[in-house]
């Protein structure tokens, strides 16, 4: 098959690789993810898993970046916000 090996970074920085394990029995299909420090082991790791039959490599699965705008009137209609009449209400309110 050519199954194509994804890697990304994830938020602590290490690199992530996705891969899928598809089993023959009863056709169930699990899929872990593999954190690799060491970029350079990549190729290597590639090769061994795509010699295993039943193994595939599934592309990374990336979240959609939402814009800040976006992001605050999600809070909006969450309710998420609160509303001061002035500083000194919002100081008070944290205790300042």
């Amino acid at each position: 098959s050519s199954d194509v090996c994804s890697s990304d970074l994830s938020k602590s920085g290490k690199n992530v690789v996705y891969l899928r394990l598809v089993t023959n029995l009863y056709m169930l299909m699990t899929q872990i993810t593999l954190n690799v420090e060491n970029k350079a082991i990549l190729p290597h790791l590639k090769k061994i898993l795509n010699a295993i039959d039943g193994v595939t490599i599934a592309p990374a699965k990336r979240k959609k970046r939402i814009p800040g705008i976006e992001e605050a009137f999600e809070d909006v209609r969450a309710g998420k916000i609160r509303h001061y009449d002035n500083v000194d209400d919002l100081f008070r309110s944290i205790g300042i």
